[in-house]
């Protein structure tokens, strides 16, 4: 069964690459939504489809339920995405930014550095700022400018034959996950980033069957990387957040985990059991699936969701509106299961639309996501080809908030408004304000 639904993936995947050459192009949004949701489902329902009988730290009947479940899921969601073709605007042909001018070069390298130096600003020094002030979600939508400045220079360069510029980019987008594990320790957030650019690459630059050994040869890298990461996990915490060591202290820490640095080994139950506790949603899935079959608890009847989209009211203004107690709660209620504290658990979109309204749910949430995110990703690219980097904002900044499928429809839902709130802010303060002063400004 498990072998099936790799299948349905890859066949997913390819649905999805092949659509970013229909109609208005794409600059990557749904297959970066498909490949966040596959990292955490896919190498953790691998380890049993290929692991052997001997290996099992879950229920095998309850990992290949749930990965059944999010399956059903993800077909929903490329059926989505092809019936959302049917409304997108059909845009000017070619799959990369097309820039008349040098000029038009110059200005867009100039904003995507702003871009990109300001997020990062945002995620090393002005996070605190905003956490302080309960603006978490408006603070990680600044951080997110990072990803979009990256997206726009890859663009240009693209626009104009610069593979030296272009190579330029890549090498920024690399330096994401570096950032994120010596600054706070989080493999994962500069994972997510720069697997979003990387899906920015795969379809403005359409990938073809000879990338396949490249391809390859990345995911064992990041595989290999990630159970580095994990063996030293608990010291780089430590110095990041227990002693708040020196910058200085936690590179020295990196590169000596560098040093040691671990292949990914299949053989190695390390290995296996590193991906199988944080890369398998499957058996959460499977496990609230098990829950309400048996009748231990009932069907949310959408509550949660219910929740989510009342979420962004201000309480001001609605005093008495229902609380959200938090994505980890709604695991542990469903699930039966406790977690220690400290450890962060995501609801997910396929547990949160399962518990809802059980496969139905699952479909038609999922099936609404690919209508979304197609939409949203085509008025991203129509805007990119006609070099509107303000329109681009707009609809690509929304767009990253899609992209994460890990936690809570309630946060989906704050971080999406807090994302429409912010690139129309800076849409106005930096494209009609500012830039129009500065056009004369030498670069």
């Amino acid at each position: 069964m498990i072998e099936a639904c790799l299948i349905v993936w890859v066949c997913a995947i390819g649905a999805l690459l092949k659509l970013s050459r229909k109609n208005a192009g794409s600059v990557g949004i749904p297959i970066a939504y498909l490949l966040s949701l596959g990292l955490q489902h896919v190498p953790g329902a691998s380890l049993y489809a290929f692991g052997g009988q001997d290996y099992s730290m879950y229920d095998p009947f309850v990992v290949i339920e749930g990965f059944v479940v999010t399956t059903w899921g993800v077909g929903a969601f490329v059926a989505g995405t092809w019936a959302a073709n049917l409304i997108v605007p059909r845009a000017v042909s070619g799959a990369t930014a097309m820039i008349p001018s040098r000029a038009d070069l110059s200005s867009s390298n100039r904003i995507a550095w702003l871009y990109f130096w300001g997020g990062l600003l945002v995620q090393t020094a002005l996070a605190p700022l905003f956490i302080s002030a309960g603006l978490v979600a408006v603070g990680s939508v600044f951080a997110s400018f990072a990803i979009v400045g990256v997206c726009i220079g890859i663009a240009s360069a693209q626009g104009h034959n610069n593979s030296v510029r272009t190579a330029q980019w890549i090498a920024m987008a690399l330096s994401f996950p570096l950032i994120t594990t010596i600054g706070s320790a989080f493999l994962g957030f500069g994972v997510h980033s720069l697997l979003v650019v990387f899906s920015f690459l795969a379809c403005t630059t359409r990938l073809k069957w000879r990338h396949l050994p490249v391809v390859l040869t990345i995911v064992y890298v990041g595989l290999s990387v990630y159970v580095t990461y994990m063996r030293d996990r608990t010291e780089l915490r430590e110095l990041a957040w227990g002693e708040q060591a020196p910058l200085s202290s936690r590179i020295d820490h990196f590169i000596g985990a560098a040093k040691t640095f671990e292949w990914f080994d299949y053989r190695s139950e390390v290995h296996r059991n590193a991906i199988d506790v944080r890369m398998n949603q499957n058996w959460l899935v499977g496990q609230a699936k098990y829950q309400i079959d048996s009748g231990r608890i009932d069907y949310a009847a959408g509550e949660t969701l219910w929740v989510a989209l009342v979420a962004p009211i201000p309480r001001l203004l609605w005093p008495g509106k229902p609380s959200f107690g938090g994505s980890g709660s709604i695991v542990a209620e469903y699930t039966g299961e406790q977690f220690s504290d400290g450890t962060s658990v995501g609801v997910g979109s396929v547990m949160e639309f399962y518990i809802n309204f059980s496969y139905l749910g699952v479909i038609l949430g999922f099936g609404l996501l690919g209508v979304g995110c197609r939409y949203i990703d085509a008025r991203a690219n129509t805007a990119l080809l006609a070099n509107d980097l303000s329109g681009f904002t707009i609809w690509y900044l929304p767009g990253l908030a899609m992209v994460k499928s890990g936690g809570a429809f309630a946060e989906f839902i704050g971080a999406l408004a807090a994302s429409v709130i912010v690139a129309h802010f800076v849409a106005i303060v930096l494209f009609r304000l500012v830039l129009p002063r500065l056009r004369n400004v030498p670069v």
